[in-house]
């Protein structure tokens, strides 16, 4: 029986490609779509426990589910088993080539996967690696960054579509075992108009069965997943959303309960579902706070602050629903030696900055909040006109668009954090605020100066940050050392590396709002709560914009605003109370 830890970054990764029409509403076309399949379970030189029996059969699983339920034609769909090294990558580029214009791509791969933190790179581990040999998985594995390229190079204006059912742990050979690295999942750089499900989370294990009475065949991420695509009348974001909570609900019953939650990456501005229909913008159903519940998540510690002495926090409880924003529960040092000098980098330490101990542990978007989870609250009909959010118009307001909200005001904000945390009561006792200046420093320097390392690197920051780079050298202060690839403008969230606490977009793709009145000097309370005086004329917000040059794409930058501007740089992420 392949136990948890057999499981080591195991069935990497369903790829779907969709070439979207003009029109404002495209018809599903099953004849369209040409699949390509892989399973890997016999793996040569592995011992028994790193075998993956149920590779093949979640392989087989997916080709049924397109032929018997979804009717695309058999002769369109090829399924292989067990393949080496070179018989992967050359599957891939005959069937990207065989690829014509507007046909419905769907690459799946179940087997080992590795992640490298030092190049970033994550590569399918064929059945021929051998961990104890001389050729490394560099030159053994099929990269996923070099398949996105190959598949972009005839494909530049379809949709891809990534279902990743891997472990999020970064692992590698050593001494000739698979043995976790502490580095960060790096996400794989994708061309717009992406959609990429993971079957788990940033540093989780993905699990491959609930014990020894398991009887499913299929492993725990996909044997939900192939339920919800069964429906093609759902979007593939509510599909992300659902397998998310279903999957943990299912690892939580495994003894001892397991943490696996899965992500996704949506890059796709239309309602897509699984055959490439264009759902159109459908009425959204009302937020049912009934379906929510309360998801425990591990504290976050800070890798630079290991061992200074923290609350008594291993884990914290955030409410987890549809229509919720994710959050990652972040753990406070209880050591007086490691308070927080705000805005240190750039010399703006006021006396009255110096030693603020955030004394209570936190909860902290992983992302911005999103215009589509904005919009559930501006169209909520079960809600007073008067609490709705903001209508941002139809351009904005669309279904599954998870770029970071922007264009709203401080005092806008305070309508969705309002509205959230009365759609929660049921799921936790604190209310839904905005994170203190403090508390957004801390989470973003992650124990570091910077939220990606001890220093600055101009040529770096196209991986961490959103910012003014290169594709925008008319600016005076951007940055001209590096370019990401991205449009000039907002990009979805989670597009680039996470700092070690798992939190995305700290720095660039918008300015964020935080709880504090701006006063310079200010002398914010001890204990990192917001600075709050009587009269406040203006707010912080904070980490630069996409507009932002390596200036202002630092934990220390700052802007004061006044509560009611809007500006299309600017938007927010959410804070919630743990005890």
């Amino acid at each position: 029986m392949t136990s948890l830890l057999s499981r080591v970054c195991s069935l990497i990764a369903l790829s779907v490609a969709l070439l979207t029409a003009s029109t404002t509403t495209s018809l599903a076309q099953p004849e369209k779509v040409k699949a390509l399949i892989i399973g890997v379970s016999d793996y040569t030189h592995m011992a028994a426990n790193h075998k993956l029996p149920r590779s093949v059969v979640d392989a087989k699983g997916l080709r049924d589910l397109l032929v018997d339920k979804l009717k695309v034609p058999a002769s369109n769909v090829k399924l292989l088993t067990n393949l080496d090294s070179n018989q992967v990558k050359t599957a891939w580029l005959t069937h990207v080539k065989a690829l014509a214009k507007g046909d419905i791509s769907i690459f799946f791969f179940s087997g080992h996967g590795m992640g490298i933190a030092e190049s970033g790179e994550t590569y399918l581990v064929p059945k021929d690696f051998n961990p104890q040999g001389e050729a490394p998985i560099e030159v053994m594995g099929t990269s996923l960054k070099w398949m996105l390229s190959e598949f972009r190079k005839g494909q530049s204006k379809d949709l891809g579509i990534f279902i990743i059912d891997a472990c999020r742990s970064e692992v590698g050979p050593i001494g000739g075992k698979f043995v976790e690295t502490s580095g960060s999942f790096v996400p794989i750089p994708a061309a717009p108009d992406t959609f990429i499900f993971y079957s788990a989370d940033s540093r989780q294990i993905a699990l491959e069965h609930l014990g020894p009475e398991d009887r499913n065949p299929y492993s725990v991420y996909t044997r939900e997943l192939l339920q919800l695509l069964e429906n093609a009348e759902r979007g593939l974001h509510e599909i992300a959303k659902d397998v998310r909570w279903l999957t943990y609900e299912s690892a939580q019953t495994r003894r001892p309960p397991h943490d696996q939650r899965p992500a996704y990456f949506d890059d796709v501005l239309k309602n897509r579902n699984i055959l490439g229909k264009d759902l159109g913008i459908t009425k959204r159903k009302p937020p049912d706070p009934t379906k929510g519940r309360t998801m425990t998540v591990a504290a976050r510690v800070s890798p630079m602050a290991q061992g200074t002495g923290f609350k008594s926090i291993t884990a914290g409880s955030v409410p987890a629903c549809a229509f919720c924003p994710e959050l990652e529960v972040i753990a406070v040092p209880s050591d007086p030696g490691h308070a927080l000098q705000l805005r240190s980098a750039t010399g703006e330490v006021p006396s009255g900055q110096r030693g603020i101990l955030i004394k209570k542990p936190f909860a902290i978007g992983k992302y911005e909040v999103t215009f589509d989870e904005w919009a559930v609250c501006a169209t909520d009909e079960t809600a007073k006109k008067e609490d709705r959010c903001r209508d941002l118009g139809q351009q904005y307001n669309r279904v599954g668009d998870r770029r970071p909200v922007s264009g709203v005001s401080y005092e806008d904000i305070q309508t969705y954090l309002k509205w959230l945390s009365e759609k929660t009561k049921g799921m936790t006792k604190h209310r839904f605020r905005l994170p203190s200046e403090a508390e957004w420093e801390y989470a973003a320097r992650a124990g570091s100066p910077f939220a990606w390392g001890p220093a600055q690197d101009e040529k770096s920051l196209c991986t961490f940050a959103n910012g003014a780079d290169a594709s925008l050298k008319s600016l005076l202060w951007a940055n001209i050392h590096c370019d990401d690839g991205k449009a000039r403008g907002v990009t979805t969230v989670g597009s680039y590396r996470p700092n070690s606490l798992g939190l995305h977009d700290m720095l660039g793709n918008v300015w964020e709002w935080v709880a504090d009145c701006y006063a310079d000097p200010a002398t914010p309370p001890a204990d990192g709560t917001a600075y709050l005086p009587a009269t406040c004329a203006l707010r912080v917000a904070k980490g630069g914009s996409w507009r932002s040059g390596p200036e202002s794409l630092t934990i220390a930058s700052h802007r004061a605003l006044p509560a009611s501007e809007r500006r299309l740089t600017v938007g927010f992420r959410v804070a919630l109370d743990q005890d």
